[in-house]
């Protein structure tokens, strides 16, 4: 279980507790370490929904968590978070359609969204994302 104090520590920049075995929920709190830009939580047990957890880490460049058991939809307010350059969200539970809010990520070069039950289509705004170097959304219910 992450400790939902680890929330506290406004003063941190990174987090890596991948491949850990935790359990439980994202806590709520990480939403106050506005100072964060990686955080690495893949490989885990986690649950649950993402929930908007991550829309005001405005300085978020690097968000892995892959490989957990997160469910539920995609949360729009990932699209407001204009550093990230790698999200990772594969071999989860998540069944929203592919996330528009994203296509705003001017700076994302890497997106991994396959192996959830994400649906519908791949809009053709996907377009517009020039700095992407990698996208995989295999293993998914789109058409």
């Amino acid at each position: 279980t992450i400790p939902r104090e680890v929330g506290y520590i406004t003063s941190l920049e990174q987090i890596h507790l991948w491949g850990n075995n935790l359990v439980g929920s994202i806590p709520s709190t990480l939403s106050q370490l506005v100072k964060l830009h990686t955080l690495y939580l893949d490989k885990n047990h986690l649950d649950g929904e993402m929930a908007d957890t991550f829309d005001k880490l405005e300085n978020m460049k690097h968000l892995d968590l892959s490989g957990n058991r997160l469910r539920g939809h995609i949360p729009h307010g990932l699209g407001s978070l204009t550093n990230l350059r790698d999200l990772r969200l594969s071999n989860n539970f998540l069944t929203s359609t592919f996330p528009v809010s994203l296509i705003s990520l001017s700076n994302l070069q890497t997106l991994l969204l396959d192996s959830n039950a994400i649906s519908g289509t791949l809009p053709s705004l996907v377009g517009e994302m020039r700095s992407l170097v990698t996208i995989r959304i295999h293993e998914n219910d789109m058409k």
